[in-house]
């Protein structure tokens, strides 16, 4: 919550507080604190860094056949390849990404990157990568990225499978990210 709400300085005080070592053996029990402390990384582009745990966590989350773990991780490589510029590299890891989220229909994974992924899915698009399913992924986002919305060639598809979030739902999402309790949701909209 404290990146999205681009509190940097908090989430690093976390990590310090939790003695997480970008070098140190993620284990299965503290999986989360580590994929956490991997976007930390990401955001004070420290890649290289973000890139072994990276590393490290997809092999164990292979090992153990945690399918939307290794698509999460995937896409966590995509953003960090992409940062450091090597779109070639990023193209390649989100490829896989998409192949494994395909044949589970995964949709809000993708979405929770937010307009970074956005933007590389338009990239993919673009490429021919799994262009009916990218399409669908892109339709679920709430807002168009503004500098890809007007792209001609790009078509949101025509399936009602995918409904995008309501006012309301996007509302209380807004409140969630700034740290409200359900308690203090519940007063704000009531």
């Amino acid at each position: 919550i404290w990146l999205v709400q681009g509190k940097l300085e908090l989430a690093s005080q976390w990590v310090g507080e939790r003695g997480l070592d970008p070098d140190g053996e993620p284990t299965y029990l503290h999986e989360m604190e580590h994929i956490a402390f991997a976007r930390i990384l990401i955001a004070q582009g420290r890649l290289d860094e973000a890139a072994r745990l990276l590393q490290r966590l997809l092999e164990a989350a292979e090992a153990g056949e945690r399918n939307s773990r290794v698509i999460e991780l995937l896409m966590l490589q995509t953003l960090v390849a992409q940062s450091g510029g090597d779109t070639v590299q990023a193209m390649s890891t989100l490829e896989q990404a998409l192949a494994f989220a395909e044949a589970g229909g995964f949709i809000r994974i993708f979405v929770d990157e937010g307009p970074p992924m956005a933007r590389l899915l338009y990239d993919a698009l673009s490429r021919g990568l799994s262009p009916d399913y990218v399409r669908r992924l892109l339709a679920a986002f709430p807002k168009p990225v503004p500098e890809l919305a007007g792209a001609a060639h790009i078509q949101s598809p025509k399936s009602e499978l995918i409904e995008p979030l309501s006012e309301r739902e996007l509302e209380v999402l807004q409140l969630i990210a700034e740290g409200l309790t359900n308690q203090g949701i519940a007063t704000r909209l009531f």
